[in-house]
Order: structure tokens, then C-alpha cells, then sequence
């Protein structure tokens, strides 16, 4: 496939319409702000994403977090050496 192809492909867009509750709709919005992405955007990761897929994510990231407490672990300021260590805590429990 040659480049015009490809450009040609990714400028074609196609919509799924469905309907949700109200407060369905709430929930997703709500998430969206949380997640500060826009709700199409926001509906599209939910859509696209499966297990594999934010495991391998949270693989990575809990490959990352020895790194994290190992820079945490140069900070002379006890408070915020402290609320780190909690906060990374916080990131451990979400992933598992």
C-alpha cells in the first residue's frame, strides 16, 4: 500500500450510534473529565481496549515503579518523601 492509500484510509471515519440512559450518558462523561479527554475519545479507548491491552499497560507501569521509589528514596524532605511513597502505594492497589 503506498502512502496516498494510506493517507486516503486514515481521513475515512465511520460512527456507531447507540443510546444510553441518562444516566449512563452521566457516568460516561463523568469518566471522561476524570480521565480529562473528550467523551468521543474517552468512548473510543473503552471501545478498543481489551484485557491484553491494559494489562500490558499495567505491566509496564508496575516495571516503572521500582524506578519511582528508588528516586523517591533521594529526597531528603521526609514529608514529601512520605506522601510519595503513599501516592505510589495508591498507583500499586489501582493496578492490581
Amino acid at each position: 500500500m503506498n502512502s496516498t492509500q494510506t493517507d486516503q484510509l486514515s481521513k475515512k471515519k465511520k460512527s456507531i450510534r447507540i443510546t444510553l440512559s441518562l444516566d449512563e450518558y452521566q457516568i460516561l462523561m463523568e469518566q471522561a473529565l476524570q480521565q480529562h479527554c473528550p467523551l468521543n475519545q474517552y468512548i473510543s479507548h473503552k471501545i478498543l481496549d481489551d484485557k491484553l491491552g491494559v494489562k500490558l499497560l499495567s505491566d509496564r507501569i508496575m516495571q516503572m515503579m521500582p524506578l519511582f521509589y528508588n528516586i523517591i528514596a533521594g529526597i531528603n524532605d521526609t514529608s514529601i518523601r512520605n506522601e510519595l511513597t503513599e501516592f505510589g502505594g495508591a498507583i500499586c492497589r489501582y493496578l492490581k
